[in-house]
């Protein structure tokens, strides 16, 4: 948890009470001191969607398999938060024209359907020696892609794991005159591919679209066995997508009202198409995580990029050069980040959806800047400068810069890692364990509606503290719970409700529970809803392992049949966490 220190930003806080405190928030004078909105369940659990952009490229088989093996490790994070989840995968295949050598991957779209079948690098078939030298005749990569798909069928048959090394020389190879007994070649008539080896996408179990955790509760818990190896299916994007990859303006793309079609939970949205081809994952008040997996930098562009160059993917380095932004074709990551902002905003109907909402994550190589000198035409001979950053047993990763400044765009609260960055970048360690598990650490933090930032910042005396809303009630400056000598001010957090259906009469009902502020019921500044009273909960401190305070009810059944059919929000000051 960040500590502020006195001295350092107190004595900018000036804030005066208003007699009679009608303003929602108000916020301390301090550079940097923003409102942050926290949507929450009335148990306390927090809703997130999850979108996961994975790299589908050639080179990727090594690091998809990593992850499904290791997804165990995010989801026990979450697990203990009580986390209400969604997740998808699309892929960073956005290609310019079209690409039949992925017939799957559309762009944008969110895919459950595996996709095993390898596309031409050598790796990803056949076994390689530990200087990274491909081993003729060994085919463990193809193995091992065979089995993770039979794992996915409705019935797994293992007659797929049973093929010999004379059945992958024909199927990869292709010489003249073999077979593969009862499948290709020979009697059949039908010439050897690789795609032989695999099931046949109708022997694939229904691997739902969204992953939900609902679909996953096990009494207190989540069926994480289920949980894993349906996300190990799903995130089986294969090797054959495009080689300019666009992770970026994928999740651009996958976002956009058009793909969405609104919220799930809100049929009144502007737009709303339950036959949209990502519908069904978004939700009207759930937070938003962005994750993402690749060995290669982001290459979004707007178009002009030849993707056709002989310099196959340096090109996108190429145009990558500091100080060259303006005449770049490369989309500016500021740019990025605003239109991710508008999407959400308009595919959940809110227009009020914030920054503090979201969190971004991304496993990728070192981030190191290509330097130039950039040439016009690549030669077999010549070399283009264009160097990976690092090579290890999943193979080799080139910059992911881009990822890099994009994470940074957002506050340290909301991008992973946090408080300081990992310069080597995590792809580049080898192993997604660390990565995966503090990935979901970092996601699972605020599923039990914790909230880490520093709130409002007060002083012993507490003359900085408002006038709690609609009140003429000072606020105190407290201990925060959990902190170490922190203190922040009990008037700077508030709790909102909001009815689905604000009529006139709803209004009234909810005034009748028991749980507004005189007041502020129905108010301009909250039309839909109101302020809880602060004598109905408290703020204590998250279980151990989680950072921060959580909302506490002082009765949760009677707040949860009082509330029954309304949103919740936490509303807060607090210090940018980039000061």
């Amino acid at each position: 948890m960040k500590k502020i220190a006195k001295g350092l930003v107190f004595g900018a806080i000036a804030v005066s009470a208003l007699a009679c405190n009608q303003n929602p928030l108000q916020k301390p004078s301090a550079a940097g001191a923003i409102e942050y909105q926290e949507p929450i369940n009335v148990d306390g659990s927090t809703q997130i969607d999850m979108l996961w952009v994975i790299d589908n490229s050639g080179s990727m088989c090594q690091e998809q398999e990593t992850l499904a093996k290791n997804f165990k490790l995010f989801v026990d994070e979450i697990e203990a938060t009580n986390l209400d989840f969604h997740i998808a995968v699309t892929t960073t295949h956005m290609p310019e024209k079209a690409y039949p050598q992925e017939p799957l991957a559309i762009p944008g779209h969110i895919q459950s359907t595996p996709q095993p079948i390898p596309g031409f690098d050598q790796t990803c078939i056949k076994t390689v020696d530990d200087m990274g030298k491909v081993i003729e005749g060994q085919f463990d990569p193809l193995k091992e892609s065979i089995a993770a798909a039979v794992k996915c069928m409705v019935t797994p048959d293992e007659s797929f794991n049973s093929f010999s090394n004379a059945d992958f020389i024909c199927a990869t190879q292709k010489p003249e005159g073999c077979e593969i007994a009862g499948v290709c070649g020979g009697a059949t008539g039908t010439r050897c591919e690789m795609k032989d080896l695999f099931p046949t996408a109708d022997q694939y179990r229904q691997i739902p679209k969204v992953l939900k955790s609902s679909d996953y509760r096990l009494g207190n818990g989540l069926d994480v066995d289920r949980l894993k190896d349906d996300f190990a299916c799903a995130s089986f994007v294969g090797t054959r997508g495009h080689g300019i990859e666009k992770g970026l303006a994928a999740s651009l793309e996958a976002t956009k009202i058009e793909l969405t079609g609104g919220p799930v939970d809100d049929d009144t949205a502007e737009g709303f198409d339950p036959t949209a081809p990502n519908h069904g994952f978004l939700r009207k008040n759930s937070r938003f995580a962005l994750i993402f997996v690749t060995d290669e930098n982001d290459c979004s562009h707007d178009g002009t990029l030849n993707e056709e160059s002989t310099c196959n993917d340096d090109v996108c380095e190429f145009a990558n050069i500091e100080g060259e932004e303006d005449s770049s074709p490369l989309l500016k990551i500021e740019d990025m980040k605003n239109d991710l902002f508008k999407n959400l905003q308009k595919s959940k109907n809110r227009p009020s959806f914030g920054e503090g909402e979201i969190l971004v994550a991304s496993i990728h190589g070192k981030p190191e800047r290509f330097a130039g000198p950039k040439l016009e035409m690549c030669e077999q001979d010549v070399a283009t400068g264009v160097r990976p950053v690092c090579a290890n047993r999943l193979g080799i990763a080139n910059s992911g810069d881009r990822y890099t400044r994009f994470l940074q765009s957002f506050g340290k609260g909301q991008y992973f890692p946090r408080q300081e960055d990992n310069t080597q970048g995590w792809l580049c360690v080898g192993d997604f364990s660390p990565a995966l598990t503090a990935i979901g650490q970092f996601v699972g933090n605020i599923g039990g509606g914790c909230i880490s930032r520093s709130i409002y910042p007060c002083t012993d005396d507490g003359e900085q503290c408002p006038n709690f809303p609609f009140s003429e009630t000072p606020g105190a400056c407290v201990d925060r719970p959990g902190s170490d000598g922190e203190k922040y001010c009990s008037s700077g957090i508030q709790v909102r409700v909001a009815l689905t259906s604000p009529t006139e009469e709803n209004l009234e009902g909810l005034k009748s529970r028991g749980y507004c502020v005189e007041g502020s019921v129905g108010h301009s500044s909250f039309p839909s809803g109101c302020i809880i009273s602060p004598s109905k909960y408290a703020f204590d401190a998250c279980p151990a392992g989680l950072e921060g305070v959580k909302l506490v009810w002082n009765d949760e059944a009677d707040a949860k049949n009082a509330l029954v059919g309304t949103s919740l929000e936490i509303r807060y000051n607090a210090l940018d966490s980039n000061e």
